[in-house]
Parts: C-alpha cells; structure tokens; sequence
C-alpha cells in the first residue's frame, strides 16, 4: 500500500536538488561540518517541495499521462492513488518543507522555497501551456536549487556558476521536450499543450546552440583569475574534458539515439555520463581540497 505513495514522491529526482549543496562545494568549505548540515537540511527541504509539486502535478496531468507509454504507469494514473489522496500528500509536504527551512536554517532559504513553491504551482496549472517559457521555469528551478544552497551556507555564487546551471537546465528541459514531440509525431498524442509549438529540427538547432554556450561558459569560468586564485591553480580549465565530453554524450544519445525523456534516467543508466560525471567531481575535488 505504501509502494504507490513512495513512487509518488519521486526519490529518484531527488538527484536534481544535489545542486542545493553545489554552491558549498564550490566554495572549498565542504570540511565545514555546521555549512555541510545547513546544506543537507536544505537539501532534505528541497527534496520535499519538489515531491508535493510531483505530487499536485501527478494530480493535474492525470488524463495525459494515462495516454503516455511510460507516464501511464504513474501512481495517480494508473489509480493506486486518489486523486484527493495526492493532494494532501502534496499540501503536507509542502508546509514540512517550509518549516523545516523556517526552523532549522533560515527564513531566507524559506523565501527561496517559497518563490519555487509558487513559481511551480503556476507551472502546473498554467504556465507551462506557453512554449519557451515552459523550458524557462523549468531551467529557473535548477537556479533556484544554487540560491537555496547559497543562503543556507552563506556562500556567495559566482555568476558564471549561475549562467552555466540554468543554460545546462535549459539544455536538459529542451531534450525532454523533444522526446514529446517525437511521441507527437509518432503517435498523434500529444502529451502536453505546448508541445505542438516545437519542431524536432527547432529542438536540435536549440540543443546544438546550448551545448556550445555550456561548454564556452564553463571554459570561461575555468579560466577567470578569480576563480583561479580560489582554487590556487590554474588548471582549472582541465575539468572541462569531463564537462565537453558529457555534454557531448547527452547531445548524442538524444540526437543519434533518441533517449531524451528523462535527464535522470540517463545518469542512473549511462556509464559514459557518469564516468563523465564521477571524473568532474573527483578532478574538481582534487583542484578544491
């Protein structure tokens, strides 16, 4: 009886708010152990929130999932859970979420918290009917994950961390939107109202765009002397082997190989992405600690 409820939260996702404890390890204070319990706090908090706008958007998207090959299969879809049932789960989770920001950390990282909460519950019900700025909130989201590790840990972000997070956000947002329109076109159904606003040629044009301003932000942030003398090298630009060659996977196993529905998927099954990933970490560490 738990299973669907525990589906419905979605843990695998929860992957996606590493990026709340991004902005500590990026300062070279990860030894900090009172920094390292606000961010895993943080993190725990950010993991909840996201689980209540699955649960609501589970609740909202109910009809067009049951048409999905994969989303059919979905607690609230598939009817192991009431609707009703999903909506409480989601508004319980919601309030835990932001007292656990309020109490344990600070009121700040709950603003942040709060300004997800709402910018998603408009998500879900409306915004993302609009093509681009759908993309945009979803990118924004991942921004927001940087924000709530920074004022929890009083760190401050650099801003070429900010623009490569949401330009990478925005490349992950528009490969999932191709796998919509592939389903569109292969089978008539359209799984969300703004997909009929995209192309699969408008996608790839886009994700060949992004991949290039990922990989030149990041090379740029690797190799400003402020960064450098933060790191005390200036190797840094080394790390972006793991960075390009990921990139590069992603951008083929959604192109070439058609894999583009869910970014986390492909890191808990590629082992080249998470070769790419593990290495970044490790050869990141090495410069930082």
């Amino acid at each position: 009886m738990i299973v669907p409820y525990l589906q419905l939260l979605r843990p695998l996702q929860w992957v996606k708010n590493l990026f709340v404890i991004a902005p500590l390890f990026f300062s070279g204070r990860f030894g900090d152990a009172n920094a390292l319990s606000m961010s895993l706090i943080a993190f725990v908090a950010f993991s909840l929130l996201s689980s209540a706008i699955y649960c609501l958007n589970d609740v909202v998207d109910c009809d067009a999932d049951r048409l999905h090959e994969k989303k059919c299969r979905r607690p609230v879809a598939s009817g192991k859970v009431k609707p009703a049932s999903a909506l409480v789960l989601s508004a319980v989770l919601a309030v835990a979420s932001l007292a656990i920001a309020f109490l344990f950390v600070n009121k700040w990282l709950a603003i942040v918290l709060l300004i997800y909460l709402i910018m998603n519950v408009l998500y879900t019900l409306w915004l993302k009917r609009i093509a681009i700025l759908d993309v945009v909130i979803v990118s924004a989201g991942f921004v927001l994950r940087l924000f709530a590790g920074s004022v929890a840990t009083d760190v401050t972000l650099s801003n070429w961390i900010v623009v490569t997070t949401f330009l990478l956000a925005l490349f992950l947002a528009f490969a999932k939107r191709r796998d919509d329109v592939m389903i569109l076109e292969r089978t008539g159904v359209k799984m969300r109202e703004s997909v009929s606003n995209y192309s699969l040629k408008f996608i790839d044009i886009t994700l060949s765009v992004l991949s290039a301003a990922i990989i030149i932000c990041y090379l740029m942030y690797t190799i400003n002397a402020e960064v450098g003398r933060q790191y005390h090298s200036d190797y840094l630009y080394m790390t972006s082997v793991f960075v390009i060659a990921g990139i590069l996977r992603y951008l083929n196993r959604t192109i070439s190989g058609g894999k583009s529905g869910s970014p986390t998927e492909a890191v808990f099954t590629d082992l080249f992405i998470q070769v790419c990933i593990v290495g970044w970490i490790v050869s990141l560490a090495l410069f930082l600690y």
